[in-house]
Parts: C-alpha cells; sequence; structure tokens
C-alpha cells in the first residue's frame, strides 16, 4: 500500500511539473464557447479527425478570393495581464499545403457588444507546413492596443485593448492567389507563464508582402516580387523609383508593437542597389492619425553596393521627432512620433534629382530584439 501511495505522489507531482508553465488552456478537445467564420463561403468546425493529439482539432476552411476569418471563443474570459510581459500564446498548427500567410488575433468582446483585436502576422514569427508545427508567440509582440470593424466608416478603427478580458483566438486572411480554399488546423491552444527563448523578432519580408505594399508616385514608380535577385534562396522585394520626382515604396504591415524594443531592439536586413552609391531615406510610420514618420539616412550608416549586405540599424537611432504631410497647409509638419506600440510601415524614399536611376532589392527584413 505504501509503494502504491508513493508511486501516486510521483506520478501527480510528474504531471504537475509537465503543466507547471501552462496558464491556461484554450482548446483541448473543444473547450469552447462557440465559434464562428466569415465570409459565409468560410468555415470553422471541431474536427474529430486528423488530430495533433486526442480526439478532435480546431479545423478552418477561408476563402482565399476574400477577406476571411474563423473564430474559436473560450468558455470563459481569460486575464493575461499579468503574464502579458513574460509569456506566450502556443499552438499546434498544419496546413493544408503549407506556405500559407495568415494572421493571429486575440479578442477582446467588451460590454457594449464592440469586438477588439490585437493582431499579428503568424508569419512575422513562424511559418505553416503541411505538418504539424508548433508556434510560440510572446505575448509583448502583440500590440498593447486594438483594432475594430466600425460598420458605418467601413474600416477598422483604434481602440483600447483589455487584456484582463480574452475572449477569443481568431485566424484571418487576406484574399490570396491560387485556386484552392485555404485550409488549416489547429490544436493544444494555449497560454503559457514563459516565453520561449529565441522567439524575439517580427519579420517584415521573408520573400513574401506582409499585408500590402505601395509605390508613389504611382504612374512611375514600383514596388514587385523579384525571383532573380534572390538572397540565400529568398526573393527580394524590388523597388523601382522614379528618380525625377519624389518618390517611394513602403511594406505595411500589422501595425506592430516596437515600443519594448525601442531601445535594444534592431531593424535587420538585407539590400543591394541597381548599380551602387543611391542615396537612400529609410522612415518608420505611425499607423495612427498623424502618420509621422522618424527616418535615417543609409548613406549615413552603410553606403548601398551593386552587392548584398547585411543592415543592421538600433530602434534608438530613428528620432523621437519626425514629420507627417498636412493636406490642408499642403506641406510636411514636424511633430513627435507618439505611437511605437502602433508602426505600420515601413518605407524607402528617395529625393528628387538626387540619383540618376534608383533600383533597390531587399529580403531578410526584420525587427529583433538584440
Amino acid at each position: 500500500m505504501r509503494k502504491i501511495v508513493i508511486l501516486a505522489v510521483i506520478l501527480m507531482a510528474q504531471q504537475q511539473f509537465a503543466c507547471a508553465d501552462e496558464y491556461a488552456a484554450v482548446f483541448k478537445e473543444d473547450m469552447g464557447k462557440y465559434t464562428y467564420a466569415y465570409p459565409s463561403t468560410s468555415t470553422i468546425e471541431i474536427a474529430e479527425a486528423g488530430a495533433k493529439d486526442g480526439k478532435s482539432c480546431l479545423a478552418l476552411v477561408l476563402d482565399r478570393k476574400e477577406y476571411s476569418g474563423g473564430a474559436f471563443a473560450f468558455n470563459d474570459p481569460i486575464d493575461v495581464s499579468q503574464i502579458r510581459e513574460t509569456g506566450a500564446l502556443e499552438f499546434w498548427v498544419k496546413g493544408g499545403k503549407g506556405g500559407e500567410r495568415l494572421e493571429i488575433a486575440l479578442v477582446n468582446e467588451q460590454a457594449d457588444g464592440k469586438k477588439t483585436e490585437s493582431v499579428i502576422s503568424l508569419n512575422s514569427v513562424g511559418s505553416v507546413d503541411a505538418q504539424w508545427k508548433k508556434i510560440a508567440i510572446p505575448l509583448k509582440l502583440f500590440p498593447k492596443k486594438g483594432i475594430y470593424w466600425d460598420a458605418d466608416k467601413g474600416k477598422e478603427l483604434p481602440a483600447e485593448f483589455d487584456w484582463k478580458n480574452v475572449t477569443e483566438f481568431k485566424v484571418r486572411t487576406r484574399p490570396a492567389q491560387g485556386t484552392d480554399d485555404i485550409r488549416l488546423y489547429f490544436d493544444n491552444i494555449a497560454f503559457t507563464k514563459n516565453a520561449a527563448s529565441g522567439v524575439n523578432a517580427l519579420v517584415v519580408f521573408d520573400g513574401a508582402f506582409p499585408s500590402y505594399t505601395y509605390a508613389y508616385p504611382d504612374n512611375s514608380s514600383r514596388i514587385t516580387i523579384s525571383a532573380d535577385n534572390a538572397f540565400d534562396g529568398k526573393p527580394s522585394a524590388k523597388m523601382a523609383l522614379d528618380a525625377k520626382d519624389y518618390s517611394g515604396a513602403a511594406f505595411a504591415f500589422g501595425p506592430v508593437d516596437l515600443s519594448g524594443m525601442r531601445q535594444a531592439g534592431v531593424l535587420e536586413f538585407m539590400m543591394k542597389g541597381g548599380t551602387g552609391g543611391e542615396k537612400v531615406e529609410l522612415d518608420l510610420v505611425q499607423a495612427a492619425d498623424p502618420k509621422v514618420e522618424v527616418g535615417v539616412n543609409l548613406s549615413g550608416i552603410k553606403p548601398l553596393t551593386a552587392e548584398w549586405q547585411k543592415y543592421e540599424i538600433p530602434l534608438s537611432m530613428f528620432p523621437a521627432r519626425g514629420k507627417y504631410w498636412d493636406d490642408a497647409s499642403k506641406k510636411e509638419v514636424a511633430a513627435d512620433m507618439t505611437n511605437w506600440d502602433k508602426i505600420g510601415e515601413l518605407k524607402f524614399k528617395i529625393r528628387k534629382d538626387d540619383n540618376k536611376e534608383c533600383a533597390l532589392y531587399i529580403t531578410d527584413v526584420k525587427f529583433r530584439l538584440q
């Protein structure tokens, strides 16, 4: 009898140790209140086949032609405010084909029924394979503030996010190329007390565009994927800018929260020029009105050449004060960058007649902690 008791105590201690880091399970054999998907051509279900572990997994089929998504509501709201700086959202994911581009959102349903989301690109911290793969996203990488859909204005607007009241796990996708809808599977979704070491970067471009891109003037500048100018097997983003005008191109993403990286973070990328010697300014743009831009001169950091070079720019080098374009006065106005927790664009700019011609190639773009 004594041996049985001792064995039971040992097994109980092992079980407690195995789960010691788990703060709150979200999905394990269902556990949810409800699910929903949008538009009507998308679906989400608790599938009883193909689970990573156990009897079921979360299966989504999202319409590739539309802004699409699916959400899983928790049985009860979860307070993650006390693990926001140290914890992580962990889950297992599998794609129908692998390489799927998607966003992960934590949802806070507020008293007035408004659903505010803190959104991060999954591809900024990992990738989806055609086999089960574990993803761990440090909670501090999610934007502190959220966004919600304003039906009257037809757009997403900023809002406060209540980290003491997280109610849903949500997957979002944007219109994608291809012929088949996007199939995704999730299992063992949980919040953990301690984020795994090594996950400390937010990827902006890794051979595929983030949320969207743009170039200006739109009749003479372009940003495209260039498979012919790859680095380490990854295609680059080619920016063909109009050297006879004030011109630029931007990656838009997130927005991402860089407030925790402001003093100890780095913007890292590989870059080359078409001929070398191009004069380029690199700006961070806040995703809030006014859209203040703060920038550094690339030539002052490391002159561009026609060969690939690695750039590592401390975020502390970007000034606290920048400029934004004021439509009313039709000029640039000086202003402070106040929203380091909501950076939405990385922009490359040239001034009129500073370059004879300007083609830029860039890849492996990420924000990371030092």
